[in-house]
C-alpha cells in the first residue's frame, strides 16, 4: 500500500519523491520554494535598508557609519576567528539567567501577593 502525502499533511513541505504524481510534487515544491524565498527576500530588504541608511545616506565621518553592515560583518568575522567567542556567549547567557532568576525571585512572590490581596480595586459595586 502506498500513501501520497499532500503538502498540508507534511507541514507545507513538498511531498517525498516517489509519492503522488509529478505535477502535484512540482506544485508543492514551488509553493515551498515561494514561502522560503519570501523570507529570504524580507531579510535582504532589511539588510539593504540598513546598508542604505548607514553607508549611503550617512554623512562621511559620521558616527552612524560605524554601525553599517560592512563594519558589523568585519567585526563578526574578527570575533568568530578568535577563540574567545564562546567566553563572550557564556558571559551573556549568565547575565540573562541571573536577570531571569531575579525576576522570578521578585516577580512570582509579588504576583502571588497581589493576586491573593483582598483589597477592592474600585469603589463602585460590580
Amino acid at each position: 500500500m502506498t500513501t501520497s502525502w499532500t503538502p498540508a499533511e507534511t507541514g507545507g513541505r513538498p511531498a517525498r519523491a516517489g509519492h503522488g504524481n509529478n505535477a502535484a510534487r512540482a506544485v508543492a515544491w514551488l509553493r515551498f520554494a515561494a514561502k522560503r524565498s519570501v523570507g529570504v527576500a524580507g531579510i535582504a530588504v532589511l539588510v539593504g535598508a540598513w546598508w542604505i541608511a548607514t553607508d549611503v545616506l550617512a554623512l562621511p565621518g559620521s558616527f552612524v557609519r560605524h554601525f553599517s553592515p560592512v563594519e558589523a560583518g568585519a567585526s563578526f568575522m574578527q570575533l568568530a576567528s578568535q577563540s574567545d567567542l564562546s567566553i563572550h556567549i557564556l558571559v551573556s547567557l549568565r547575565r540573562v539567567l541571573v536577570g531571569l532568576g531575579f525576576a522570578l525571585l521578585i516577580g512570582v512572590p509579588l504576583g502571588l501577593a497581589v493576586g491573593t490581596s483582598s483589597e477592592r480595586r474600585s469603589s463602585t459595586p460590580r
